[in-house]
């Protein structure tokens, strides 16, 4: 028997939606990169951790491969003397520090915007990369070392050993600042030094800022 077209429009419509409802979708679900990848990266001072580096990587380079599970904050200041006594400095400029902390694992990257500068904020790349203790049941979260395995949790006597002493005096907590770009902070009373204290945290940096580091406190 023949069917009609207006007949055979329903079970058309039918075949139609039961082929639509199989067909499987594609995946979109994005995917957040995992900082816990770059937890054991070797510390490299002056340059940064894994392919993190300073100066080379940009903030939405960072982003995407560290991920988004970070919180930002943001902090404005300024270098030079804009006037004094009616005599202004031509080098006086206002920036903008933004820092993007990923406290869940221990690790917060610094980034610069200047007043006036055209860059994206997504251009803008890495300053300085600061690496602290958070506490694990075998020690830190981060486990990545630098040269001479130095670590979190080494004592100022072996990085002294390994590194040197401090480039220049830097009084509190007798942080050791090497000019190769590295903050080394310790754990201990205030001001009191001593061979069995501890890597409390590392801030690196490039050489060429040491000026700007050597007396910072993040």
């Amino acid at each position: 028997m023949a069917i009609s077209l207006k007949n055979a429009l329903p079970i058309l419509l039918a075949v139609a939606i039961i082929m639509t409802g199989c067909k499987r979708s594609p995946v979109t679900a994005s995917h957040d990169p995992d900082p816990a990848a770059y937890l054991d990266k070797p510390i490299v001072v002056g340059h940064g951790i894994g392919d993190i580096e300073i100066q080379n990587t940009t903030l939405s380079q960072a982003t995407a491969r560290l991920g988004t599970k970070f919180k930002r904050a943001e902090s404005e200041g300024s270098f030079g003397s804009k006037c004094v006594d009616g005599v202004c400095d031509n080098n006086f400029q206002k920036f903008t520090d933004i820092r993007l902390d990923y406290s869940d694992y221990g690790i917060m990257l610094g980034f610069r915007a200047i007043e006036g500068d055209s860059t994206p904020e997504s251009e803008l790349k890495i300053r300085f990369i600061y690496i602290t203790c958070v506490p694990k049941a075998n020690g830190c979260a981060f486990t990545g070392s630098a040269d001479g395995g130095i670590h979190l949790g080494s004592t100022r006597k072996e990085v002294i050993s390994s590194m040197g002493p401090s480039d220049t005096w830097t009084g509190r907590q007798g942080i050791i600042c090497k000019k190769s770009g590295v903050n080394i902070r310790f754990k201990g009373e205030y001001l009191r030094i001593g061979d069995d204290d501890t890597v409390e945290s590392f801030e690196i940096f490039s050489p060429a800022n040491f000026n700007e580091f050597e007396h910072r406190s993040v």
